[in-house]
């Protein structure tokens, strides 16, 4: 069975999926898929929603497969947003095929990346 949260084509076509999960302070928006001209608004909507809310944000892009200059952009844009708002933002990056835009781009030292510790395997988990 597939997992509903897949980036599988909608009604358009489009391969893409964003997930919120929230907390009191906190949000989380996990970004699946073609982040491109045409999702770029709706990940932009997302943080824009949540950005009065919320003291910390982290966007989760590790599930994109594709970023193409207006991705970057709208992700450059929600950071100055953010520390305009006095939000602290922070931004899994994507896998490293997705990654190398950001870097032959030359925004990586303009974004907040973060990386993220990797979860133990089965018999390490206490």
């Amino acid at each position: 069975m597939a997992d509903p949260t897949d980036a599988a084509p909608d009604d358009t076509g489009r391969h893409w999926h964003v997930t919120v999960v929230e907390s009191a302070d906190a949000a989380i928006i996990r970004a699946r898929g073609e982040l491109d001209l045409a999702t770029a608004p709706e990940l932009e909507a997302a943080v824009q929603g949540l950005r009065s809310s919320v003291r910390c944000l982290r966007l989760d892009l590790r599930d994109l497969t594709f970023m193409d200059s207006s991705g970057i952009k709208s992700l450059l844009r929600e950071t100055q947003r953010a520390a305009t708002a006095g939000v602290a933002l922070t931004i899994v990056p994507p896998p490293p095929a997705v990654a190398r835009v950001l870097e032959m781009s030359g925004v990586t030292d303009a974004l907040p990346l973060v990386a993220l510790a990797p979860i133990p395997s089965g018999s390490e988990a206490r």
